[in-house]
């Protein structure tokens, strides 16, 4: 069996088929709104944003089933991640991943990997073993598979997307030399007229500041030289006075 031959419902109850995803990277969690883990949608959106248009997909399953967290409809799950995350990528049905009742997706993804990566920080209520193998721990459990339907990797609840973006990039096959693309800010145009204003204006102290040493310095040469004019034509008329006597 592979993941593409599994069907899942959109929010709205319709079904679909994962096949619509093939040739896709695909990160798919247990969701809840009211979890010390939600503040994470603002990172899968910011992660579905930045490699969207590379073929990445986030697949956000709502679960009520760890503490109540995900209460309310369908819609007002939606509404409430849209208004306080600005989220866009796709939301499904609210469903069960453990038990009788379980999804049959998360069925699939707990028999691939059924213990989750050792990988940011850790909750210590979590320690202990689950009643069954493979069983959802809690809230925002991430599975993360590859462009051919493979499931490559399970990451635990308070991992945040942003430490295994790496490992999106590699299936994605980005590169940064080839695909990431380096921010130039520029600086604000006002901010450079102010600094070259004032880059003049100390210029401009610095020009009035030397003028009149400059000028005084001239002077004072001047007045040397005719005092010395002065003083040898006294010196001059002396000795010709001296002769003459």
């Amino acid at each position: 069996m592979s993941i593409y031959d599994i069907k899942v419902n959109d929010r709205k109850g319709k079904e679909i088929s994962l096949s619509d995803y093939k040739d896709k990277v695909l990160l798919i969690v247990n969701t809840a709104t009211r979890c010390g883990n939600t503040k994470q949608y603002a990172y899968l959106e910011e992660l579905y944003e930045k490699y969207h248009n590379k073929g990445f997909e986030i697949l956000d399953f709502p679960c009520n089933q760890f503490g109540g967290q995900a209460p309310g409809t369908e819609d007002e799950i939606h509404e409430f991640c849209v208004l306080k995350y600005n989220t866009t990528f796709d939301q499904f049905q609210k469903i069960k991943v453990n038990g009788p009742n379980a999804s049959p997706l998360f069925i699939f993804l707990k028999e691939k990997i059924q213990q989750d990566l050792d990988i940011g920080p850790q909750n210590k209520r979590l320690k202990k073993p689950p009643k069954n193998l493979g069983d959802i721990r809690w809230n925002f459990t991430k599975f993360l598979i590859n462009k051919k339907g493979e499931v490559v990797a399970r990451y635990p609840p308070k991992c945040t997307p942003d430490l295994f973006e790496d490992k999106i990039r590699e299936l994605l096959n980005i590169t940064k030399a080839k695909d990431e693309t380096v921010e130039v800010k520029t600086e604000n145009p006002k901010k450079l007229i102010k600094e070259n204003s004032k880059a003049n204006e100390a210029d401009s102290e610095k020009k009035i500041s030397i003028t009149p040493r400059r000028t005084s310095a001239r002077i004072a040469n001047r007045i040397a030289k005719e005092m010395n004019k002065s003083e040898n034509k006294i010196n001059n008329k002396t000795a010709k006075r001296k002769r003459n006597n």
